[in-house]
């Protein structure tokens, strides 16, 4: 919200968003993990919660990443971003 984004711009962080859930918030199986991160492409955000160990979510990535990467996609800090 306004607020938010007003304390962040105040302490010099950028505000930034997301374009691909990549877990559900933790909710999703590997396989729907894989398919959402796999649907990333150049200048996606992804977003994921890794502190879940319970979740699909690191296997899912670990599918997922290496065809990003063989599709020529690279990862970027967002320090490097803004």
């Amino acid at each position: 919200d306004e607020v938010a984004s007003t304390m962040a711009a105040h302490v010099g962080t950028p505000v930034v968003g997301f374009s691909v859930n990549g877990d559900g918030g933790a909710t999703f199986s590997a396989e729907q993990v894989a398919r959402a991160v796999g649907s990333a492409g150049p200048g996606d955000i992804v977003i994921a919660h890794m502190n879940h160990p319970e979740s699909g979510t690191a296997a899912g990535h670990a599918r997922a990443l290496p065809e990003l990467l063989g599709r020529g996609l690279v990862f970027s800090h967002l320090d490097d971003m803004v």
